[in-house]
């Protein structure tokens, strides 16, 4: 009886394995591949459109921000249904996740904590910033050792993104760069959501479609962080390149409230940003 019922849980258990590494991996027979992880998972990212202007938008750099991966896909969905809605001046990357190895539960770090890579990394702390360092803090003001990484820019995901948005760059006309990376509070339950846009050089740019998003959702713009030091992050790195960028923490609505709210002010902001004089 014992055996039949540990059967059945580890036959339950390999089916949540299949079904959360399906909805990700399924979409790969249309996407571009940037990328490995740790574990030769593939990162994709997802194109619609061949315009000067270039949007990426990208969920899953955390892999227990769920919803953050769900969104993305869901806006995916939307626009293979509906490839028009995406403006003839500009290009859309979607990345629904650069953390694929927790995001798949594949990872062994995924035992501990969903959040990092394989290499038990924060790949938002592991990118090449002026401030990036090897240890680092969270809310509860214990300092974690290794966890940006032995080195800026040592995880393959993050060299993997890296690489991509300096392509991104070069290939948009006159640096029109638009990067959003999602994220999910997911420990302050109660939180409305909040919008980070760079402060600096591509600022003007971020703090317009900051302002616009929040004009669609209701979230709250902060241009500072102050609970903690956050270093070698994504935003930060951005805004040191000259790229406009914005962390979107999707809020605590109820899920289905949430995933519909967000999925349709991208749609929004996509439009918008696809009209040549949007924030210039």
């Amino acid at each position: 009886m014992f055996f039949k019922g540990y059967t059945l849980r580890l036959l339950v258990f390999i089916l949540i394995l299949f079904i959360s590494f399906s909805s990700i991996a399924i979409l790969s027979q249309n996407g571009i591949l940037i990328g490995k992880s740790v574990l030769k998972n593939d990162i994709m990212a997802y194109r619609f459109g061949n315009g000067p202007r270039i949007l990426v938008i990208m969920g899953g750099i955390h892999g227990e921000e769920v919803k953050s991966v769900d969104i993305v896909m869901g806006l995916l969905r939307s626009l293979e249904q509906n490839p028009s809605a995406v403006p003839p001046e500009m290009t859309l990357y979607l990345i629904p996740c650069l953390n694929v190895d927790a995001a798949t539960k594949s990872s062994p770090s995924w035992i501990y904590h969903a959040r990092y890579n394989a290499h038990c990394v924060d790949l938002n702390r592991n990118f090449k910033t002026g401030n990036w360092k090897p240890n680092i803090v969270y809310g509860d003001k214990v300092t974690y050792k290794g966890l940006g990484g032995k080195a800026p820019e040592s995880e393959p995901e993050t060299r993997a993104i890296v690489a991509f948005l300096k392509r991104c760059q070069r290939e948009a006309r006159d640096n029109d760069l638009l990067v959003l990376s999602l994220h999910q509070y997911v420990r302050q339950h109660e939180r409305l959501g909040r919008i980070f846009p760079v402060k600096e050089r591509a600022g003007d740019v971020a703090t317009y479609y900051a302002q616009r998003y929040r004009s669609y959702t209701g979230y709250k713009i902060d241009y500072s962080f102050n609970l903690y030091e956050v270093t070698g992050d994504l935003v930060l790195w951005a805004e040191e390149q000259g790229i406009a960028a914005m962390d979107i923490e999707v809020s605590h609505l109820k899920r289905e409230n949430s995933l519909l709210l967000n999925k349709t002010s991208l749609l929004r902001l996509i439009e918008e940003y696809g009209t040549i004089s949007s924030g210039k």
